[in-house]
């Protein structure tokens, strides 16, 4: 019998990893690590030492060993999101906690942060600085009296051992929500009104003749939306609010005492005053329970616009829309997509796609789509940057690389993997970071890609949500996976109807926990379960479920958002304004606005002030006009 050679996967041109994960070892990430605190240091330590200050001896090898711990270190802590074995997710999880008390460490050395302003003061004017890097400069002075660097040695210590604690609390809280997999035990009548293809998709367990429903966002939001039977809602809202409660709870309560304490050292009243200073310098019983909330929004779609969302998914079979979704992608922002077969990844389920200039045909990147759930995989959907398409320290040119992760259901004997319509517009968003990463010019690690100010960084994607809310998309997206029919027009004139259903609901939500977020952040001790319930109540009109407590679950509030979560609302003001704008009046598929806006809006980054890059797309000063009307609002 002749058996067919099969070549290994390779490397794609300008990928500087492996990225089949399978390949490395505990100890492997542990000796890299190690080295990359070493090599971090070694060039700073450099830098402490120059007698004489220029560009090349004070702020280009400080921004060499950003980039450095940056493109090294995505290696050893990616496989804590994606890594089905959980001694490499231990592994990279105390790789990341190394490697964030490292960043502490450089991040409060005041050697450099003297010279930094030495260097800018009296030297940088002979080297005639190009805008980015002036920037560059600028900000990381400023990040540097933000971190205390200008206080006395005593303040400093204290506010570095806050920085270390908070990092550590960080990281747990997070590895606690990504390493829980419990899971209840439901029977065919507890399911009543889900669909077949997704009880088809759950493992049944022989002994109790019941299903194994999870807590992961691909069970628990198709139940709490469309499950009949209320007390499995109940159930199920209750346990999901319920995850990792003891644990996560003691942790928030202490990160917001530590953020209050930091704030005080850096003479602020309270953490949130220290973050908005960055930025500004089944019957119904005439009660909605929070269990019933998804559900009876669902319900609104589909009997005030006679939406039936089963129906609906038959026409989003995925593999369809992603080629569809490229396709779109490829005529709006001039790019090019390759399908990468034999490739190094991290999982045979992982799709690769090479980018280049639709143009130029220049290799601009690599995208990688992990978009089905696996045990120990991150339970919701984003996108992470794994390689920067900044200039290196020779200054060349590097390619960017970035993934998606999602865990949309897996395909089945009998069906493809269909999308409900929030998925499709879930996995536009999440494809418009990947867009940011890729498109980005700017020539720096500090603000490459999606590294903008946090209140305009969901903008970009957001605005991208716009296309699965309009006729022509959607009719080039949808294709039925019998039929091979598009969604019908009537179908899609209700689905465009339907986009404000629900509008005051949804946008009290989101304002439930921005408020949340600055009340813990302005002040110290706090009983987190109490006020959320108290917030809860006083915006929505709704009890928390008894015994739980939400905010020990909400990710965001430790990792990137604090003190900023107002920051979804705000950044949709921003794309709805551009959308509207442009698109809206000009053509969604209008390929000259697209160039417009990956030139105004994707390729700066962060190297231009988020307001500076919106007036240079609009033509004139943002409003809140679009945003207020796309909520059935009256605008001025």
């Amino acid at each position: 019998m002749a058996f067919a050679w099969i070549p290994p996967p390779v490397k794609p041109e300008g990928v500087f990893h492996n990225w089949d994960l399978r390949l490395y070892s505990p100890d492997d990430l542990f000796h890299r690590t190690v080295d990359i605190v070493k090599q971090t240091k070694k060039i700073l330590d450099k830098v402490s030492r120059a007698k004489v200050l220029t560009y090349e001896t004070v702020l280009k090898p400080v921004l060499d060993a950003h980039q450095f711990s940056c493109l090294q270190g995505v290696l050893v802590t990616f496989p804590r999101h994606v890594s089905e074995c959980p001694v490499l997710r231990q592994a990279a999880a105390d790789a990341t906690r190394t490697l964030e008390e490292s960043n502490v460490e450089m991040s409060m050395r005041k050697d450099i942060f003297d010279k930094l302003v030495l260097y800018k003061e009296k030297f940088s004017s002979r080297d005639n600085l190009k805008p980015e890097l002036a920037r560059c400069l600028n900000y990381l002075i400023h990040n540097g009296r933000r971190n205390g660097l200008h206080l006395n040695e005593g303040v400093r210590n204290k506010i570095k051992s806050i920085k270390k604690r908070l990092s550590e609390l960080q990281l747990q809280f997070t590895r606690n929500l990504a390493e829980e997999n419990s899971y209840l035990l439901l029977s065919y009548e507890d399911l009543t009104g889900m669909p077949y293809s997704f009880i088809e998709g759950l493992n049944f367990d022989p002994d109790t003749k019941k299903y194994e429903v999870t807590l992961k966002s691909h069970h628990f939001f198709p139940v709490t939306r469309k499950c009949g039977n209320p007390e499995t809602r109940r159930i199920m809202e209750y346990y999901y609010q319920s995850r990792c409660q003891p644990q996560n709870t003691k942790i928030l309560e202490e990160i917001i005492e530590l953020r209050q304490q930091e704030a005080e050292l850096l003479g602020y009243r309270n953490h949130a005053s220290y973050i908005q200073c960055e930025k500004y310098n089944l019957p119904f019983n005439e009660r909605l329970e929070l269990w019933d909330f998804r559900y009876y929004t669902t319900l609104v779609e589909e009997e005030m616009y006679t939406i039936n969302q089963d129906e609906v998914m038959e026409y989003f079979p995925l593999d369809f829309v992603t080629h569809q979704m490229l396709s779109i992608y490829e005529q709006l922002l001039n790019l090019k997509f390759s399908y990468l077969g034999n490739v190094q990844k991290w999982h045979d389920d992982v799709i690769v796609y090479r980018v280049k200039d639709g143009e130029t045909d220049h290799l601009m990147g690599y995208i990688y789509l992990d978009l089905y759930p696996r045990p120990g995989k991150f339970g919701h959907a984003c996108s992470i940057p794994l390689q920067a398409g900044c200039l290196d320290s020779n200054g060349r040119r590097q390619c960017a690389m970035a993934a998606m992760l999602t865990n949309f259901n897996r395909p089945k004997h009998s069906k493809p993997t269909l999308l409900d319509h929030k998925e499709v517009e879930q996995y536009f968003h999440e494809f418009g970071h990947l867009m940011h990463t890729i498109c980005s010019k700017a020539e720096t690690p500090l603000f490459f890609g999606t590294k903008v100010e946090t209140d305009f960084v969901e903008a970009p994607s957001q605005m991208l949500e716009n296309w699965v809310w309009h006729p022509e998309p959607l009719q080039y997206l949808s294709r039925h996976f019998k039929t091979t029919h598009p969604l019908p027009r009537t179908l899609i004139n209700k689905l465009i109807r339907s986009r404000r259903a629900n509008a005051a609901g949804l946008n009290l939500r989101q304002v439930v926990f921005a408020i949340f977020d600055q009340e813990i952040h302005s002040g110290g001790r706090c009983d987190t379960q109490k006020l959320y319930a108290k917030i809860l109540k006083d915006i929505m009109g709704i009890d928390a479920i008894p015994e739980t407590n939400m905010p020990c679950n909400f990710n965001h509030l430790c990792v990137g958002y604090s003190g900023r979560y107002y920051s979804y609302l705000w950044s949709e003001v921003f794309s709805m304004d551009m959308f509207n704008t442009t698109f809206e009046k000009l053509g969604v598929m209008n390929p000259v606005i697209g160039m417009r806006y990956r030139k105004c809006i994707l390729e700066p980054g962060g190297s231009v002030n988020a307001v500076d890059m919106i007036r240079n797309f609009l033509g004139r000063e943002p409003n809140n006009n679009a945003f207020l009307q796309s909520k059935g609002l009256k605008s001025n």
